[in-house]
């Protein structure tokens, strides 16, 4: 556009641009007024009919800018104040509108327009007095919602279009659970009162509860895009935006509320959510430390933040963290736990030792806790069960909308469902994953249910091509997988994860199916009513330790593990000298995660060390620290620490193979070797363990006598140092132990996992059928 144009020239492109405004064209239209106005800025006529285009075109914020500057460029005309008016009553600020009338002036025939618009904007948005709307306020406060209905009903007659009046009545039926009429009222308050995003968030509400999810999002969308002032109900918007995945729009709404209140902590914690979320840790990192900035005592930031430093390998700072909020919340037991569990992970038993005198009480009356953090630090099943309970009471809580399963067939095959957040190369998967292909098609329908974020390619392609379906529900609210699921209507839900990180035990709580089952993630109760049944074996739960669970146990016959005995075959030979083992010396070793070692059996590892000249202690490298505070220790014990070598984390082909280097697994004590135990007795590498009291305590002894192995379970501290010395200093004897365990690798019950699986599917059976004949759960003893 050529700038030297006459002012004929520009008026023929105001005319122009007219013409295509009548016609229709706004977007040409407004293209011509924006050249004219860059040529002759104070052309207010241009000026004043693109803010008119904007108007049509509902870009009513952006041409009020407009109006404004043409106003500036001609205060008295009056067409632009009644535009400039008109749309701000649009925007629902009536207060402005009035104010502005007052202000404005006009003259002749403006005069008169001037008053019918205000006559007019008096009429449609007249709203009841302040005393009047306070009394509604009151009758709804004080749940009188009948009377509340009745008095703004006859208000209507004197203020039709009221949204204030609207807005009660969607209150008033929201509460009383009538959401279609709600809607309607609410949609008529969102008509009077477009600007008001409390109302769009309301009619959001309704249309969830009425599962109309589309709408839903749709009205939550137009109640963040007002982009209101309060930040309260910016953070509100944001929260459930977050609650219905939509993750953008959330974010946008917590940036929103900080920048209209830049000290308020939950945003910032909100933020990090979102971000640790989308992997994005640095940026939740530095919104959880502005939230403890502001808030030192946030509980909740202060273990997100632990728990992303912890997932980093950075535990001394996860420490520190949790340590903060102490100083400040001694009495806070979840963080003392956590940081607890930490310390353990790093073998700070100096550390733990000054909250020994707590552990025993946390989590079992007060405050719930995740259970897990002191399995380590005590053997105490009556306990566990305390924290159990308290976490599950906490779960229910949260639950408004159980489900009362009836049985209305008789399913030609049992529909079972497992729900899972390690459906990936984990330590459970490499136990369950051949149980999935063994399952018998003509009976058991599989369904897995992943809600895990590791998934990986191949044991994926092999879990997928062995069961009916496989849902990815991870990036579902709980809501939408509850939903899902009882679409497809199970007959079993079977929980492989309880407590443990990652869990979602939550999803339990609403009763997926009629019969749930708690099964091999977790080991040791779930404290809940939810659950029906634990699956177990008689050394991991003996009769007479039964009152420590809340579940009815399934007792198979051997072991409750499972194995995938496809594991088996040849290992590529590894040399001592790759794994920095000496050539010649006896090697104790134990692959057990560092946070199950207490300072109960390191004890009497270095004794053995210090009584078997030339032995070596080999464990697993997790942490730099935990690595230092293990050979502090030696050297406290009078042990070289040179005699601790620690082994780096290797693919498990590399790490099954590297077993034949050890001479002898000695396990720890109030944790027990799990999949570790399995991994050596499959390398023909015998396990020492001690049978403690708990579920944890109690599972290496378990896999033992399975494989035909009792010798090898001992019932306390002094005969398991015996029996390790004896054969670490007796070489016949440990060969005869190695070959026995060569041999009953293949005849006894543990690795035969096809009759693994026909137990846990005759467990199935009976559990399925207790309920179909209207039982409640009982034993189950499963025949060997």
């Amino acid at each position: 556009m050529n700038n030297h144009l006459t002012n004929v020239d520009v008026m023929i492109l105001f005319n122009k641009a007219i013409e295509e405004q009548n016609a229709g064209n706004l977007d040409n239209a407004l293209q011509i007024y924006e050249k004219i106005i860059k040529i002759k800025p104070d052309y207010c006529e241009a000026v004043h009919n693109k803010a008119c285009v904007l108007t049509l075109k509902n870009k009513l914020t952006d041409a009020l800018e407009f109006f404004k500057v043409a106003l500036n460029l001609s205060p008295n005309v009056g067409l632009y104040w009644i535009n400039y008016i008109k749309t701000l009553v649009s925007l629902d600020r009536i207060t402005e509108a009035k104010a502005l009338m007052a202000e404005s002036k006009t003259s002749g025939l403006f005069c008169k327009h001037m008053k019918a618009l205000s006559i007019k904007i008096d009429k449609e948005h007249r709203e009841p007095s302040l005393k009047t709307a306070s009394a509604i306020d009151e009758l709804i406060a004080q749940k009188k919602f009948f009377s509340a209905i009745e008095a703004c009903k006859n208000l209507l007659a004197t203020y039709p279009k009221s949204g204030l009046l609207y807005a009660g009545l969607g209150q008033c039926y929201f509460s009383l659970d009538q959401m279609e009429i709600a809607i309607a009222n609410y949609t008529k308050a969102t008509k009077y009162m477009p600007r008001s995003a409390i109302n769009f968030l309301m009619l959001s509400r309704a249309y969830t509860s009425i599962k109309k999810n589309d709408k839903a999002l749709e009205n939550l969308n137009k109640a963040a895009n007002l982009k209101p002032t309060e930040y309260e109900l910016n953070f509100e918007i944001g929260l459930e935006l977050q609650a219905k995945l939509s993750f953008d729009a959330a974010i946008k709404c917590f940036k929103n509320t900080v920048q209209l209140k830049p000290n308020f902590a939950p945003a910032y914690f909100a933020l990090g959510l979102l971000e640790r979320d989308k992997l994005d840790t640095n940026s939740a990192i530095a919104h959880f430390k502005q939230a403890l900035a502001i808030q030192p005592d946030l509980k909740e930031a202060c273990i997100q933040l632990g728990e992303i430093y912890a997932s980093q390998n950075r535990l001394d700072l996860a420490i520190e963290n949790l340590e903060k909020l102490l100083r400040l919340k001694p009495e806070i037991e979840g963080i003392r736990a956590q940081k607890l569990f930490y310390q353990s992970q790093i073998c700070d038993w100096k550390g733990i030792e000054n909250d020994r005198h707590l552990i025993s009480n946390l989590g079992t009356s007060k405050e719930a806790i995740a259970p897990f953090s002191l399995a380590s630090l005590e053997d105490a099943p009556e306990r566990h069960r305390l924290r159990a309970e308290l976490i599950a009471r906490l779960i229910s809580d949260q639950i408004t909308s159980k489900i009362e399963h009836k049985l209305s067939r008789t399913p030609a095959r049992i529909r079972v469902g497992y729900f899972s957040s390690d459906f990936y190369d984990h330590a459970t998967m490499s136990l369950m994953a051949q149980v999935f292909e063994l399952h018998d098609k003509s009976r058991f329908e599989v369904i897995l249910y992943s809600y895990g974020k590791n998934l990986n390619a191949d044991m994926a392609e092999r879990l997928t091509s062995n069961v009916s379906i496989f849902h990815d529900v991870s990036e579902m609210t709980d809501k939408q997988i509850v939903d899902l699921v009882r679409s497809e209507r199970l007959d079993l839900a079977v929980d492989l994860k309880g407590y443990t990180g990652g869990n979602r035990a939550k999803l339990f709580a609403y009763v997926l199916a009629p019969v749930q089952i708690s099964y091999l993630g977790y080991p040791g109760t779930l404290g809940s009513k939810f659950i029906d049944y634990i699956i177990a074996d008689p050394t991991l739960i003996p009769e007479e330790k039964r009152h420590y669970y809340s579940e009815r146990i399934i007792y198979l016959p051997n072991s409750y593990q499972p194995n995938d005995c496809r594991r088996f075959g040849s290992f590529r030979a590894v040399t001592r000298e790759e794994a920095k083992l000496p050539i010649h010396g006896f090697v104790f070793c134990c692959f057990n995660a560092n946070y199950k070692i207490t300072p109960k059996e390191f004890d009497i590892w270095m004794r053995l060390l210090n009584k078997v000249d030339g032995s070596v202690l080999w464990l697993i490298s997790s942490n730099k620290w935990a690595e230092m505070n293990l050979k502090k220790e030696a050297v406290a014990r009078g042990v070289d620490a040179e005699r601790l070598v620690f082994a780096e984390e290797v693919p498990l082909s590399e790490h099954l193979a590297r077993h034949k280097l050890a001479d002898l697994f000695i396990d720890t004590f109030n944790v027990n070797a799990h999949t570790t135990a399995s991994d050596a007795l499959l390398t023909g590498l015998p396990v020492i363990t001690k049978l403690g009291e708990s579920f944890a305590a109690r599972v290496a002894g378990s896999l033992l006598n399975a494989v035909g192995l009792p010798e090898l379970v001992t019932e306390n501290e002094s005969d398991y140092e015996a029996l390790i010395l004896e054969l670490s200093t007796n070489p016949e004897q440990l060969e005869e132990i190695k070959l026995k365990l060569a041999d009953n690798l293949l005849s006894e019950p543990l690795f035969d996992s096809q009759k693994y699986t026909k137990h846990l599917e005759n467990a199935y059976q009976q559990a399925f059928e207790i309920y179909r004949k209207g039982r409640a759960p009982e034993v189950i003893i499963v025949p060997n």
